[in-house]
């Protein structure tokens, strides 16, 4: 695994906490991105997605169960359950699991510029 400094990974641990009377939150993401689309991703056992790139429309990646791989252009990231993974716009990607026996599930948030017609399919060399 290399470290990729343009996806940034976050445990739950240290995720700023705003507590209030009725409930408490952890701060996944703050900032100009604000999102289209909530999923839950569950990925099958030694499964991939092909790598793309969405020019305009960022993801967060919040693992809930197993682990995700996400592969860029340039490294392999790994994010167990319990940590946040925040892809920014234009940077090629796809996610794997790489369990062979269990299922690895995510909350994917897609950004508010997300569009089928935004999605490139890329081959990594």
């Amino acid at each position: 695994m290399h470290l990729e400094s343009r996806i940034s990974i976050v445990p739950l641990a240290k995720m700023r906490l705003v507590d209030r009377p009725h409930a408490f939150y952890h701060v996944i993401h703050e900032g100009e991105a604000t999102f289209r689309m909530v999923l839950r991703q569950t990925v099958r056992p030694g499964r991939s997605s092909p790598i793309h790139v969405h020019g305009k429309a960022p993801e967060l990646y919040i693992v809930l169960q197993g682990m995700l791989q996400i592969r860029t252009d340039k490294a392999i990231v790994e994010v167990p359950a319990g940590h946040a993974a925040f892809v920014p716009a234009g940077v090629p990607h796809g996610v794997s699991n790489p369990n062979p026996s269990e299922p690895a599930a995510s909350i994917l948030l897609l950004g508010a510029d997300y569009s089928k017609e935004d999605v490139e399919c890329l081959p990594l060399t």
